[in-house]
């Protein structure tokens, strides 16, 4: 009886002794597991693939960076003289003015310049403080493979295979791509700023002239070596992400609308511009040049748009995914 006692008195401190670390947990579990879960800390450069399109998504990480062009800052001064070395590279009209500003990397251009670059790159300033939480960009510009999947046609006028980037599509047209993707695969999905967009060509805010260069030949399908046509995706070099043809080949579109004053608009942290006027709500910005655009116009920083309903024949576009 006495041995039965003891057995019993041991029995019970041992379940004592189970609730109460089971109550410890819980409390553990209530203060820790409660909160939401830390994000998972991605290096740049990291891959992503999307499993219905195949779609890969490169991480950019977050942080602050300067954006847009200084006035006269990115100009080489080039005299006359000079500038009619070049030959037929330039207008005789060009020619005419007493000196002329070429931007580095751009004496190769073969189509109309404009004499005053200051104002040909108003819309690129005031040069502005931006600052960004880490997202996926897509690694190549959205392929007419990947857009027949979800959309089960193919717009484009170079039906040249799977793997050149779909173009023909309008702004209206890439968010309904958007919507039936992200309702198929989870959400998430969605245009970059302009914002996103120049953070990640810069390949993460660096000083670039070009998507991963100081000169487009390596980078871009641009005027001088495209052919006038588009290319395979990712057939240039990338950019120090690893991220491909975010100067030359096609035009992409962005979520914001456009304004040449949108710089100094912008708030410090995920500027995103949205305007009330009638005019710039049909609008919508436009980055990167394309395979017929000259050197200047591939640059990371160069800005243009058009209306959110048209499609072109240069214009296409690449998501991101939010973290």
């Amino acid at each position: 009886m006495k041995q039965a006692k003891v057995c019993l008195l041991f029995c019970i401190t041992l379940f004592s002794c189970i609730l109460a670390v089971q109550a410890e947990t819980v409390d553990s579990l209530n203060v820790v597991g409660m909160e939401p879960p830390v994000k998972q800390e991605h290096q740049a450069g990291h891959i992503w693939i999307e499993p219905w399109t195949g779609m890969e998504f490169v991480w950019v990480p977050g942080s602050c960076f300067q954006m847009g062009t200084p006035k006269g800052g990115s100009f080489t001064p080039v005299d006359k003289q000079q500038a009619s070395l070049l030959g037929d590279n330039f207008l005789v009209s060009i020619l005419k003015v007493a000196s002329v500003f070429i931007p580095v990397g751009c004496s190769s251009m073969q189509s109309s310049m404009p004499a005053d670059f200051d104002q040909y790159t108003l819309d690129e300033r005031p040069v502005h403080t931006v600052c960004l939480q880490g997202f996926w960009m897509g690694k190549y510009e959205v392929t007419q493979g990947q857009w027949s999947a979800v959309m089960g046609m193919n717009p484009s006028y170079f039906k040249s295979g799977a793997d050149y980037p779909v173009e023909q599509v309008s702004w209206d047209q890439t968010n309904q791509f958007i919507a039936k993707l992200n309702g198929k695969a989870g959400g998430g999905f969605a245009l970059p700023t302009e914002a996103q967009w120049e953070f990640a060509a810069r390949s993460g805010g660096k000083i670039q002239r070009y998507s991963g260069a100081d000169q487009a030949d390596g980078v871009a399908w641009y005027f001088a070596n495209s052919g006038n046509k588009t290319h395979a995706v990712g057939t240039k070099r990338p950019n120090g992400l690893g991220i491909y043809d975010m100067s030359g080949n096609l035009r992409e579109w962005c979520r914001d609308m456009y304004a040449k004053d949108a710089y100094s608009k912008h708030s410090l942290h995920e500027p995103l511009y949205i305007s009330q006027d009638e005019k710039e709500q049909f609008s919508r910005a436009i980055r990167g040049g394309s395979y017929y655009l000259n050197a200047c116009d591939v640059r990371c920083a160069s800005r243009t748009w058009s209306w959110k309903e048209h499609s072109e024949v240069d214009v296409g576009f690449r998501l991101i995914k939010k973290d």
